[in-house]
C-alpha cells in the first residue's frame, strides 16, 4: 500500500501543491481545484479529477489506519486523540459526557509559511525580535 502511495504522490501531489499555493486562500472548492490542475497538469478535467480523488483518497485511508501522511515541504496530517470529557448541553443546562475522538490536525512547515508571507522569514523575524529586546534594554 505504501509503494502505491509514493508513486501517487511522485506527480500528482507536486502539481496539486503548485496548484494551492497559486490560490490567495485556501477556501477553494474541489472543482476549482481540479480544474486548475487539469490546466497545470496539461489533463483533462476528468483525469485531473480521478488524480485528485486518488490522492485524497490515500491519504484518509493512511489516517484511518492511524499513520501520519508528510508531504515534504509543505506540511503533516496527523491523527490526534481528544479524551472523554464533561460538557453541557447548551440548550438545557444538563450536564452531559462529550466521548472521546479522533481528529486529524495539520501542521504546515515552514517552507509554506514563507511562501505564504513573502520576505517574513523566521531568520528575519529573529533578527527584528533581537533589535527590539536590545532597543528596550538600552532605554
Amino acid at each position: 500500500m505504501k509503494s502505491i502511495i509514493k508513486q501517487l504522490f511522485n506527480v500528482t501531489v507536486i502539481t496539486l501543491l503548485l496548484v494551492l499555493s497559486s490560490f490567495n486562500c485556501f477556501a477553494a472548492s474541489e472543482k476549482s481545484i481540479v480544474a486548475k490542475v487539469a490546466e497545470l497538469g496539461g489533463l483533462d478535467n476528468e483525469t485531473a479529477a480521478q488524480q485528485f480523488s486518488l490522492v485524497f483518497n490515500a491519504i484518509k485511508e493512511e489516517l484511518k489506519a492511524g499513520n501520519e501522511v508528510v508531504i515534504k515541504k509543505f506540511g503533516k496530517f496527523e491523527v490526534q486523540q481528544r479524551s472523554e470529557r464533561n460538557g453541557r448541553n447548551p440548550k438545557t443546562g444538563a450536564a452531559i459526557k462529550i466521548p472521546a475522538k479522533r481528529y486529524v490536525h495539520f501542521k504546515s512547515y515552514d517552507s509554506l509559511k514563507d511562501e505564504m508571507n513573502p520576505g517574513v522569514g523566521k531568520a528575519q523575524l529573529i533578527e527584528e525580535t533581537s533589535e527590539q529586546v536590545a532597543g528596550t534594554t538600552e532605554n
